[in-house]
């Protein structure tokens, strides 16, 4: 079950391109299912789609598909048209006192020697 908003987004996108009636746009009765296989192509990615990671680019590669294509596009235009994910900052390393850092690595030493991690 794909999630609501990739679902909402990819339907979003379809209709767009269905008021634009491009040549080989397919008929009203065969919107739902058109959407439907969307969904699927990009649920079968293999990618763990997150909202605040690829909402926006999705949304994009639909403006992309509005603005560029002279007929009816399939799922590998959206694809070939998404922008690269861009990742949130990492967080920055802990800050750790050199006496603390010390007494850390002494109890890792003496897990890793006790062997319950061999």
């Amino acid at each position: 079950m794909p999630n609501a908003w990739l679902k909402n987004t990819v339907i979003t996108g379809i209709q767009k391109l269905v008021v634009l009636r491009l040549p080989n746009t397919p008929p009203e009765s065969a919107i739902v299912a058109t959407a439907s296989v969307w969904i699927d192509v990009l649920q079968g990615m293999h990618v763990r789609w997150e909202q605040h990671l690829d909402q926006t680019r999705i949304e994009q590669a639909f403006r992309v598909l509005c603005a560029r294509c002279d007929k009816w596009p399939a799922p590998k235009h959206l694809i070939d048209a998404l922008p690269v994910r861009v990742m949130p900052a990492p967080l920055p390393p802990p800050k750790i006192d050199k006496k603390t850092h010390q007494s850390n690595i002494k109890k890792l030493r003496a897990v890793l020697q006790s062997g319950v991690y061999k």
